[in-house]
């Protein structure tokens, strides 16, 4: 957290994420429930088990790959 904060990293919890909208010149605005439309640069979204967040990726062209029950972590590139 420290490192993300050292960074500008601005996290939000606690809000709804209703729409994502990619920008043309880079970018994307973020409509949260509750708070005005930001923009940023970068978005790094954590869905965990949230279909409604898999949908609103899905609606961005993403491809949802089911998920399975896990007791252990993966390591990816």
């Amino acid at each position: 957290q420290k490192a993300a904060s050292a960074a500008g990293v601005r996290v939000f919890t606690g809000t709804k994420l209703e729409a994502m909208t990619p920008l043309p010149s880079g970018g994307f605005e973020l409509h949260f429930n509750g708070l005005p439309t930001r923009t940023f640069d970068k978005v790094l979204l954590t869905t965990g088990s949230s279909t409604a967040v898999w949908d609103l990726l899905a609606r961005l062209g993403h491809t949802i790959v089911p998920p399975v029950p896990s007791l252990f972590t993966f390591n990816t590139k």
